[in-house]
């Protein structure tokens, strides 16, 4: 929310990323099914009309129509900052799929 609202205001921010690196979510997918629990999830977040109705809403408010807000891969994407800061060490951090790069 901190990150859109600052989107709004058109002041800088910065995202704290306390996962296992910008990989984890595909980590958490290849353990679940892979690409067929991701397709899973898009579908589960567009078939629920509260949260298309917010999503619809925070397009709208900060005048961005082409945010996703995981209702297409790659998820979270929309999420992040221009400066990132991520608390983990590269070996422990998830490898990251290239289309989420």
């Amino acid at each position: 929310v901190a990150h859109f609202a600052a989107m709004h205001l058109n002041i800088p921010d910065v995202s704290l990323l306390t996962a296992a690196g910008p990989g984890y979510w595909d980590a958490a997918f290849a353990a679940h099914g892979g690409a067929a629990a991701k397709n899973g999830i898009i579908a589960t977040i567009k078939a629920n009309q509260a949260n298309s109705k917010a999503i619809d809403a925070i397009r709208i408010l900060i005048n961005m129509s082409n945010l996703s807000l995981n209702t297409s891969g790659p998820l979270v994407h929309d999420y992040y900052t221009r400066v990132n800061l991520v608390s983990t060490i590269a070996s422990l951090a998830d490898p990251l799929d290239e289309q989420d790069a």
